[in-house]
């Protein structure tokens, strides 16, 4: 009667797992649940007989101490404190990719009369077309990143309300 139950138990907490993890067994924790150890057998108050999935014998486990079973434990808290950092690593990345495409979605070229490139404006007129400023002369200026670059080679700085090129 004893076998009987012992197999049962040993087939309900054997599970579909593929790596060990405690079990409780005949009053003892046990290492199972993992490829070589998917059923259990009692051969002592503190050992097991392990069985594959094919119900081939594989090895025998010893009972955890309270030391293991709490070392154990442990581990599982340390991994599951580095996978929360990971995501909120994971998150925190996300939502700084998201606030610098935010940023850079508000920001356009300042609205301030521009200057052709030697500072004079010589009757040129410009219009704003998105994020491009193109001028009656035909040159075309694009912001990059701080500079605005004309179509014509000429470089711009933005300093303060004024647009500065060479």
């Amino acid at each position: 009667m004893k076998y009987i139950f012992s197999i049962v138990s040993a087939f309900m907490i054997s599970g579909c797992a593929s790596t060990a993890i405690p079990n409780l067994f005949n009053g003892s924790y046990y290492m199972s649940g993992d490829n070589n150890c998917k059923s259990l057998v009692s051969v002592s108050a503190t050992l097991v007989r392990c069985f594959n999935k094919n119900g081939r014998k594989t090895e025998l486990r010893s009972a955890m101490s309270q030391q293991d079973l709490q070392m154990w434990q442990w581990r599982m808290q340390q991994n599951q404190m580095a996978v929360q950092q990971m995501q909120q690593v994971g998150q925190d990345s996300r939502n700084i990719g998201f606030q610098a495409l935010q940023n850079s979605q508000q920001y356009s070229i300042p609205q301030t009369p521009a200057l052709a490139p030697n500072g004079y404006s010589k009757g040129i007129t410009y219009r704003q077309v998105g994020n491009s400023l193109i001028g009656s002369n035909g040159v075309t200026y694009r912001q990059t990143g701080n500079s605005i670059l004309g179509s014509d080679g000429t470089k711009c700085q933005i300093a303060g309300q004024n647009i500065i090129c060479r």
